[in-house]
């Protein structure tokens, strides 16, 4: 599943800040993208951090991995089934160039004509989302969220992603979509 030859109609990148206690949330959010997978014309990238507190599922591992998440023909509840692409090590998700990092290396590694970015995780409105437990409760603020758009817009050259969302409580605030004018459609 890595590296493919074929331009997708989108890449979704999705960056779960599971380090805290909404683990267990994110292997079953998970486990929903692989009821549908990636397709021919699809691309669904996962890249999570987990926490060595919350849950043993799935192994216990508790650092931060890439996957490409794949069709599960048989659902198997608190377990990751689609192939892993990468192990990070420990990370700190709320450092804004880890999102650019996993934006960026998705972008070149699965190519598309549409990039949608999802930050999956606890959210905090203009002060932060994406907290690491493991990192002192260190999130990635707005400021810093553009900070790495523009890292992202500069390295690969695409001036703007079709689709940046948020699957965090308190995101839908005005100055939130402010402070990201100029890199998502």
């Amino acid at each position: 599943a890595q590296a493919r030859e074929k331009t997708a109609s989108w890449t979704v990148m999705v960056y779960m800040a599971a380090d805290n206690d909404l683990e267990n949330f994110a292997l079953a959010d998970i486990n929903e993208m692989e009821e549908v997978g990636s397709t021919e014309d699809v691309n669904v990238l996962v890249q999570i951090d987990r926490s060595e507190d919350y849950t043993t599922r799935d192994g216990n591992w508790t650092d931060a991995r890439r996957f490409f998440i794949d069709y599960e023909e048989r659902y198997s509840p608190g377990r990751v089934t689609s192939p892993e692409v990468e192990k990070l090590g420990e990370v700190n998700m709320g450092d804004p160039g880890v999102l650019a990092d996993f934006v960026v290396w998705g972008m070149t590694t699965y190519p598309a004509e549409n990039y949608a970015l999802v930050i999956w995780d606890h959210g905090g409105s203009w002060f932060g989302v994406a907290s690491d437990y493991s990192e002192n409760g260190d999130e990635l603020t707005m400021p810093e969220v553009a900070q790495a758009m523009r890292q992202i817009t500069l390295q690969t050259g695409v001036p703007r992603l079709d689709l940046v969302g948020f699957d965090a409580c308190l995101m839908g605030a005005l100055e939130l979509y402010q402070s990201l004018h100029g890199y998502a459609e």
